[in-house]
């Protein structure tokens, strides 16, 4: 179920998300997933962290976008995460 960038912070508040992924099949969603990033960063939740991922995304796009972590699967994306909340 897809939901506005605006009901992000409710939804991470709802269901304590510690690491929300977005993730990409093909170039032409990439260009929204800047918008998600900021949204997510401007929702004043500071613990929250993002990771972007997917085919076309690389470690270099995710810097760009100001994402907090990159994971080029969802496999790499539990390793990422768990080094992540180990990390503190």
């Amino acid at each position: 179920m897809r939901r506005p960038l605006e009901g992000l912070r409710v939804v991470a508040l709802e269901q304590a998300v510690a690491a929300p992924k977005s993730r990409c099949r093909s170039r032409a969603t990439m260009v929204g997933m800047r918008g998600a990033v900021e949204a997510i960063h401007a929702a004043g939740l500071p613990r929250l962290r993002v990771m972007v991922g997917g085919a076309p995304v690389t470690p270099e796009f995710a810097a760009q976008i100001g994402a907090d972590a990159y994971a080029p699967d969802a496999a790499s994306a539990v390793d990422v995460a768990k080094g992540a909340v180990a990390a503190g």
